[in-house]
């Protein structure tokens, strides 16, 4: 901004006028504070300038951005905003022209002897936004007279007037700065998080699985981890950790790999919560931690080891009763290295549904202020519940509870119910009528372990039997052979696959449409009844036979 000395008042409104339409350009704060410090000690035939912005915390004015003699050292100065004439104005919210300031009582003498800069007369106004005092402005020392006159008083404080407009001005952009940081920060917490809990909970053969995650805001502190074991165990966790944003999800990151790597080969849970703390301990950054219970299944054993560090403990719903699991109340995780911690073991009835759950979900309130407790979650519980609708339950009770207004903190839950060991996952059989008992015995317990009900249990194991009957007749007409069978949990648990893979004559086109049912001749009506049986009927050729992919879901699924 080009500027010249004004020789009349003419020129000076000219100077203000155009500071004025420097606030409409892009320029950056700073700059825009010193150019206007610059031409506002121009206009005024001044020899110093300056700006004192309030800092609300420390209760002190700081100088931004002064003009004049050895202005550099007197960058940062701070002085209380009751002291100084700057203070004065600060309190009073009124100008001051000060015409001698050696022999005023409130005159700072810090900046003085600061900057071996001596101050004779001053101007000094308040920066007024909607009844808020952002700071003082001042003017130092006139170069062709003793002090500053009314007429300066009253150009001096248009000058105010512009210095707020910018600081408003600067503290927008800001502000509007520091948002898109946070959105940025946010995004990316976003996307580590979904990482970890937005992927399908694993197949666990021995577990029934389902979780919930209501983050309080946009990133949530909680997280829930599964990891099944090479030898069919099944560890299920549960964590808070402190903190929010980046830093949470990153901790948190941290902790689900440290999970999955320390995993596989434990054998005590309190021992591995050991060794998880530790490992959280090495690099823990700003006082972060981790609360956490966790459960590991033992099909083998039909156990279940309970560890809670700094959280819950589980609740057990069996038999239509639901009861706390009452453990030892230990340290929270990445706090104190070298801690020991202790899990206990108890055993396991088929159907026992195990809860976790963070105190997001304990700790909501109400629009009274009231909180949910642990005794209206156990409450909410359906008898018989299976893993999917406990969660629907608890939601659905939390919601109504809270009256939808949102909850103060994150909710997360994970259910998990016991199914005991799986049958044997494959098996062989001659392609004879007389040993197919043997492939319906084994999926019927497939379809119990499962969690179907009676009716569909009946027309699973008799679907399936109509489809080893038709490979005995058509893929081997009669003549000896065998039938592979493999079956697998799929989508998280909810749904059953049974392969059975032939070495006889592939399937021919015509045989899979199968008959009208208007054609009331025998045969022909197994394909009908397996595919208004399971949900996906599929047939894979090979050069030496057929795969039949039946799969069915749970109801509820």
């Amino acid at each position: 901004m080009e500027s010249q000395l004004p020789e009349t008042d003419s020129g000076r409104l000219r100077a203000l006028l155009g500071v004025a339409r420097a606030l409409g350009e892009p320029i950056e704060h700073t700059a825009l504070l010193q150019t206007m410090l610059r031409q506002m000690a121009e206009v005024m035939d001044a020899e110093a300038s300056s700006v004192f912005l309030h800092d609300p915390n420390s209760h002190e004015l700081v100088m931004h951005a002064p003009h004049g003699p050895r202005a550099e050292q007197l960058l940062s100065l701070r002085m209380p905003d009751d002291k100084g004439i700057a203070g004065s104005v600060f309190q009073s919210r009124q100008p001051l022209n000060v015409r001698d300031a050696q022999n005023d009582p409130r005159f700072f003498r810090d900046a003085d002897r600061k900057s071996g800069f001596v101050t004779h007369a001053l101007m000094c106004a308040p920066l007024m936004n909607e009844g808020q005092c952002l700071g003082v402005i001042q003017v130092l020392n006139p170069k062709r007279v003793a002090s500053f006159s009314d007429k300066d008083a009253g150009m001096f404080e248009g000058f105010a007037l512009l210095a707020t407009s910018a600081i408003v001005r600067l503290r927008a952009q800001e502000e509007a700065l520091r948002r898109k940081r946070i959105e940025q920060e946010l995004s990316i917490a976003r996307e580590i998080q979904q990482a970890f809990l937005g992927a399908r909970l694993p197949d666990a053969a021995c577990v029934r699985l389902a979780a919930y995650n209501e983050p309080a805001r946009d990133i949530s502190g909680d997280f829930y981890s599964v990891e099944e074991l090479p030898d069919g165990r099944v560890l299920v966790a549960l964590g808070d950790v402190s903190g929010k944003g980046i830093p949470a999800a990153l901790t948190m990151a941290r902790a689900s790999a440290e999970i999955r790597a320390l995993a596989p080969g434990m054998t005590d849970l309190g021992e591995w919560m050991g060794r998880l703390n530790d490992a959280l301990c090495r690099d823990a950054v700003g006082g972060r931690f981790l609360a956490m219970t966790a459960l590991l299944f033992e099909p083998g054993a039909s156990e279940v080891q309970a560890c809670a560090a700094g959280q819950f403990s589980p609740l057990r719903l069996r038999a239509g009763r639901c009861e706390e699991i009452s453990l030892p109340r230990q340290l929270a995780l990445g706090i104190a290295p070298g801690t020991s911690f202790s899990s206990s073991r108890h055993t396991l009835d088929l159907g026992d549904l195990w809860l976790l759950f963070s105190d997001g979900v304990t700790e909501a309130r109400d629009p009274a202020g009231n909180e949910y407790t642990i005794s209206r979650l156990a409450a909410s519980l359906p008898p018989g519940a299976g893993p999917q609708e406990a969660i629907d339950a608890i939601a659905a009770s939390l919601c109504q509870f809270t009256a939808k207004v949102g909850s103060h903190d994150d909710a997360t839950l994970i259910a998990a119910q016991w199914r005991a060991a799986p049958p044997p996952d494959s098996w062989t059989i001659p392609a004879r009528p007389e040993d197919l008992r043997t492939a319906r015995n084994l999926i019927e317990r497939w379809a119990h372990f499962v969690g179907f009900s009676e009716d569909e249990i009946g027309c699973l194991v008799l679907g399936a039997d109509e489809a080893a009957a038709n490979i005995i007749r058509h893929a081997y007409g009669g003549q000896e052979g065998s039938i592979d069978y493999a079956v697998a949990l799929v989508e998280g648990g909810d749904a059953l696959v049974i392969r059975m893979r032939d070495h006889g004559k592939p399937v021919s086109p015509e045989c899979l449409k199968g008959r009208e049912l208007a054609d009331i001749k025998p045969g022909g009506l197994g394909l009908h009844f397996m595919r208004s049986t399971f949900d996906e009927v599929r047939f894979e050729s090979h050069p030496d036979g057929t795969t039949l992919h039946l799969r069915k879901r749970l109801r509820h699924a």
